[in-house]
């Protein structure tokens, strides 16, 4: 198994506690050995780092950090159900990003989170499918 906080600690981020749902619903569910995770906003500390859209009150840059940290939100909804290091493979990514009219980068917001920041030596998540 991979330490999962040890390799965030490399790259200067750390798993965060896991947000308490905003309405009815569970942040992540297990069956067998899969693990699947409700959409996660990018609550830190439960406040939202920053609201907007993309391509008006929010930057590029601000939303691949935004997008960071959604992913981080993610792996902390896994721990709730499975320890985070017994991950042995992300299999799907979904990125929602929420644009301006005429905003049509939203792919290279969602690239970012895929970056070899987040990847860990046991999981590659740049090569799997995803959709923004």
């Amino acid at each position: 198994m991979t330490d999962v906080r040890a390799k965030l600690a490399e790259k200067g981020l750390s798993l965060p506690v896991a947000a308490k749902p905003l309405a009815a619903y569970t942040p992540a569910t297990k069956t067998g050995n899969i693990v699947f995770t409700a959409g996660q906003l990018p609550l830190v500390n439960g406040e939202m780092a920053k609201t907007g859209k993309v391509g008006a009150e929010v930057s590029v840059d601000d939303a691949k950090h935004l997008a960071e940290i959604c992913a981080l939100n993610a792996l902390a909804a896994v721990e709730l159900v499975a320890p985070v290091d017994s991950i042995v493979k992300v299999v799907r990514i979904v990125c929602y990003v929420n644009g301006a009219p005429g905003f049509i980068s939203q792919p290279a917001v969602a690239k970012d989170r895929k970056s070899t920041r987040l990847n860990s030596s046991h999981t590659d998540i740049s090569r799997m499918p995803s959709s923004a």
